[in-house]
């Protein structure tokens, strides 16, 4: 999949999404975009995310290296729990799925998450 940063179509559709969605680059996390859902999962305002790394966000830098391995073998991942850091400095356990994309010709990583005390 490839993402053109210049067509905002995509971007309307990320922000209509009712999930949580974050694009980050594969090579050091460097958040590409995040839609307003999962800023307000990390109570965090819309510009505080973009041009900031994985370790802004990531409770477990561990589990977001596992992702990254997985989805560099296989495309896709599902279901993989993971641990976000809200601003407050609180956690929240997250269930991500995950697509491998190319944005503005790199390596990124598509994200939606849900919040797992919202999950029936």
């Amino acid at each position: 999949m490839n993402i053109d940063p210049g067509d905002f179509p995509w971007q309307a559709m990320a922000e209509a999404m009712p999930v949580p969605l974050i694009i980050s680059r594969l090579s050091d996390g460097l958040v590409m975009y995040a839609n307003l859902h999962f800023h307000h999962l990390l109570g965090q305002p819309p510009e505080t995310l973009m041009g900031r790394t994985a370790t802004a966000y990531c409770e477990n830098l561990d589990e977001r290296r596992d992702l990254i391995v997985l989805l560099e073998h296989d495309g896709s991942v599902q279901n993989t729990v993971l641990n976000l850091r809200r601003q407050d400095g609180s956690r929240v356990s997250v269930k991500a799925a995950a697509q491998a994309a190319l944005m503005d010709g790199e390596p990124a990583m598509i994200a939606v998450v849900i919040d797992t005390k919202e999950m029936l």
